[in-house]
């Protein structure tokens, strides 16, 4: 035990109250100091091992996800090659007699390329009987004027693939109908080194057929995948699941669906143990490294601990020598210590034993105008002011200190009820309600209030005052501080205004539409019609896909500036996110200008913009709900203008459509010019 310990534990020297408090040892409290100071970084650590694992864990479901893109892409573009080929050994080929089948050679030539076999078909009469599959592909062939791939069926005892090309040398309903093995067409997995062993790569049809493997491919085409329900749950155009494999393990797959195909899904999988290795290892290392720093940390704690304490326990051995408890005087080698604290605590006690006499009486001296003085100004100590006043219980200003830099004024012009000139009138009432709770209170002040500066502006401050008791515990007097609370004050309101504004545009958001409606709304019920228009921006997407985010924000800025030169003094526009945005009305004869403001909006809009060098054309479609009745429900309103602006895209986009008020349908057909 130190000496300090047994200094502290010793009962002939504690009184009876320490006698019955266990101490412990400075030793003690700073492993609990060190413990205390790694909490904070053991949960940081925990927090940072929590999210580097979400973010191993979905970087592992990004990169097959990835992989499903890679490989979904390759085989697009082998169809599309495939199909090209199809197309160009078919169109030089020589007419028969008849002129409607081209010549045996060339689709002998084109059947062997794919295993299968090719004939021409007339959309109206086939030449021989196909499978559904195939038919149904030829039919869509025919249609769309485009190739089309079916699912997997059965031909010839066989599982096949049916491709319909659109004959290019026929009378434009002719179609090329292929059969053809399924590793014929689809050859991306069979290629050496393109598939990593340890990975599982498939190409399943629409209704989870397996159209090819990168493992065993010849005994697994045709076979229905396990867990097909799985990935149909997932639901979208790509994704990532957990199924099992044909074999039974179980295994984490990215899926896309290909495109021009009747839901083709390409499929890539890793084991489960594999998946969950390649997020785990990184995440266990870094578990590892934080278990050793804090390890090291604790150990140079330990280290720092006892190089503290030595010289502490000599210090704590010379105050039981001062006091007289301890006969041995302690060496002075044995007190110089590398700590400024400790050296200058060693310095004190030397200074001490001659100094305490002196001080004793001064202190007594000295003491009722210490505590008066301490009661004061302590909370002028602790905070940084523009102004020190100084407040009778009647309430009158005594003393001002910082005035005049502040307001321009004199010192002496806030005395008494002086500084009440510089507050801004609204601000008055709530400034004399604060001090009259405090002083009936006897509690601390606190108020906000505008003051007028020395520059002609108005200053949000803060006034914080505290009643200073007397001997006789009733208050003297309030004293305290004007602080400059202005620029919080302000941010309070940027972020009330941008609560309820649109950061990008400065529009209110959709947090108004629903306030600004119940007014328009209960002055329907006065006579004032008034208009809800919902705007869909025609384009929009295409123009940020192409030319990035940036341009895209500058032409939603550049329209919400043509839209606040079209609207009226009583209009308020909305932005409800993206490209959607609303308008709403309120005038005795919002239903007469509805249409023209909406073809005002369909020419504006739709004019050229000039991005960064670059030319952008967009359109808009508009759907307009008519407010005529003080008990509409603004929810309904929204809805028939949504299902009114469905109706303006469906009709070709560049127009607008009104509900129509007696039967709640939808009207006022305009075309892409704005002309109904």
């Amino acid at each position: 035990m130190s000496a300090w310990e047994e200094v502290a534990l010793r009962p002939a020297t504690a009184g009876p109250a320490q006698a019955r408090t266990r101490r412990r040892g400075l030793r003690a409290h700073l492993a609990i100091l060190v413990v205390i100071a790694l909490l904070p970084a053991l949960a940081a650590i925990a927090i940072a091992v929590w999210r580097a694992g979400s973010a191993y864990h979905a970087a592992s479901r990004y990169q097959l996800l990835a992989s499903a893109q890679v490989m979904a892409r390759a085989v697009e573009s082998e169809l599309a090659a495939n199909v090209e080929v199809i197309a160009t050994l078919a169109a030089p080929a020589a007419r028969t007699d008849d002129a409607t089948v081209p010549a045996r050679a060339g689709l002998a030539q084109i059947a062997e390329r794919f295993g299968g076999r090719l004939d021409l078909h007339a959309a109206s009469a086939p030449a021989a009987p196909l499978p559904e599959p195939l038919r149904g592909a030829v039919a869509q062939a025919a249609d769309e004027g485009r190739w089309v791939v079916s699912d997997l069926f059965e031909a010839d005892g066989a599982v096949r693939l049916g491709v319909a090309v659109p004959y290019p040398d026929g009378d434009g309903r002719d179609v090329l109908a292929l059969t053809a093995r399924p590793e014929y067409l689809v050859r991306a997995l069979r290629r050496a080194g393109s598939v990593p062993a340890q990975t599982l790569v498939a190409i399943t049809d629409g209704q989870g057929r397996l159209i090819a493997r990168s493992r065993d491919p010849d005994r697994a085409v045709g076979r229905t995948v396990p867990d097909w329900a799985a990935l149909q749950a997932v639901g979208g155009a790509a994704g990532v699941f957990e199924a099992r494999a044909v074999e039974g393990a179980p295994v984490i797959f990215g899926f896309r669906v290909l495109a021009n195909t009747p839901g083709w899904v390409v499929v890539v999988g890793e084991s489960r143990d594999a998946f969950d290795a390649r997020w785990q290892g990184p995440l266990l290392g870094l578990v590892a490294g934080s278990a050793l720093a804090i390890l090291l940390a604790l150990l140079l704690a330990i280290i720092a601990a006892r190089w503290i304490l030595r010289p502490v326990q000599a210090l704590a051995r010379r105050a039981e020598h001062v006091a007289g408890i301890r006969p041995e005087v302690v060496e002075p080698r044995e007190l110089v210590s590398s700590v400024a604290e400790f050296e200058a605590l060693r310095e004190s006690l030397d200074r001490s034993e001659s100094a305490l006499r002196h001080q004793a009486e001064a202190e007594r001296l000295n003491a009722a105008v210490l505590i008066a003085s301490e009661r004061r100004y302590r909370a002028l100590a602790e905070a940084g002011a523009l102004v020190l006043w100084r407040r009778a219980v009647s309430g009158a200003v005594t003393a001002v200190a910082g005035w005049q830099p502040l307001t321009g004024r004199p010192d002496a012009a806030a005395i008494g009820d002086g500084w009440l000139e510089q507050v801004h009138p609204e601000d008055l009432a709530s400034v004399a309600q604060r001090w009259e709770q405090g002083r009936a209170a006897r509690s601390p002040v606190d108020a906000e209030f505008r003051v007028r500066t020395a520059d002609d502006r108005w200053l949000w401050v803060r006034a914080r005052g505290v009643p200073v008791s007397g001997e006789d515990g009733e208050a003297e007097e309030w004293v305290g501080v004007l602080e400059d609370v202005d620029k919080r004050r302000q941010e309070q309101e940027r972020l009330a205004h941008l609560a309820l504004h649109d950061p990008l545009t400065g529009l209110p958001n959709r947090a108004q539409l629903a306030d600004r409606m119940r007014v328009v709304i209960a002055g329907a019920a006065d006579g004032r019609r008034g208009a809800l228009l919902l705007l869909d921006l025609d384009g929009f997407k295409e123009v940020n896909d192409t030319h990035g985010h940036p341009t895209g924000d500058a032409l939603l800025c550049l329209a919400a500036e043509r839209l606040r030169a079209l609207a009226g003094a009583t209009d308020v526009i909305i932005r409800l996110g993206g490209d959607e945005f609303a308008i709403v009305r309120s005038h005795p004869h919002a239903g007469a200008d509805d249409g023209r403001l909406a073809e005002a909006i369909i020419d504006s809009l739709g004019a050229p913009y000039e991005l960064d060098g670059c030319r952008v054309v967009i359109g808009v479609s508009v759907g307009i709900a008519p407010i005529v009745r003080g008990d509409e429900d603004t929810s309904r309103l929204v809805r028939e203008a949504d299902g009114a602006l469905y109706r303006a895209k469906a009709a070709g986009r560049g127009r607008y459509r009104v509900v129509e008020v007696a039967a709640g349908t939808s009207g006022g057909e305009a075309t892409p010019g704005g002309h109904p």
